[in-house]
């Protein structure tokens, strides 16, 4: 998947590496998150835009198509063991643009968090990383202001008819979620709204 909003702009295409890993994005801020979990032990380069024509690219090259022409490429460049150094240059992580996620807040009574983003399903991630679900599933948890308890599911359609799911997202965040029915609408929830979890011990 590719998200380039800036796509034939004059935005820088990096590469990331961590381990044994690789992560190709363009310089959007998109590599944020991932960087603000990972902090450490991360290499990152800039694609020479000057080499592109020598290594990478066998036809022209579109303004509007760099997932096909420039991404794909060097993703298969990569995957073949060739050195990174000869297309790209290694450059200080914090010269990248970085989107900003608020950390949550933990205390023996409360969370305090944020919804990140919402899937076209009304399903409501939050800045909650997915390893607190251990934790928290030992007590009850109920989301205020509305006192609604909170279920702690492995899927959708483990949520009890008219009731809050709290479960593992795809990426690496806990979200909430109705079974069936969308649960940003039914609240009026919107993106960047604080979440407080009432914890009963």
């Amino acid at each position: 998947m590719i998200v380039d909003p800036g796509v034939g702009t004059e935005r820088d295409i990096l590469i990331l590496k961590k381990d044994k890993k690789i992560v190709i994005a363009p310089d959007n801020g998109i590599l944020g998150g991932l960087l603000a979990k990972f902090p450490s032990k991360n290499t990152i380069f800039s694609l020479d835009k000057s080499k592109i024509s020598k290594y990478l690219l066998h036809s022209k090259l579109s303004s509007t198509f760099h997932g096909r022409d420039i991404f794909a490429p060097l993703s298969i460049y990569i995957a073949q063991g060739k050195d990174i150094s000869l297309v790209a240059s290694e450059i200080d992580e914090q010269t990248i643009k970085k989107i900003f996620i608020p950390h949550s807040k933990v205390t023996e009574k409360t969370i305090e968090t944020c919804i990140i983003h919402i899937d076209r399903f009304g399903n409501c991630i939050l800045s909650l990383e997915d390893h607190l679900k251990h934790l928290l599933s030992k007590y009850e948890i109920y989301l205020q202001p509305i006192s609604k308890k909170v279920f702690f599911v492995e899927s959708y359609a483990q949520i009890p008819e008219g009731e809050i799911g709290l479960l593992d997202g795809s990426q690496g965040y806990l979200e909430l979620a109705l079974n069936q029915d969308s649960l940003a609408r039914k609240y009026n929830i919107n993106i960047g709204d604080a979440i407080v979890f009432e914890i009963k011990h």
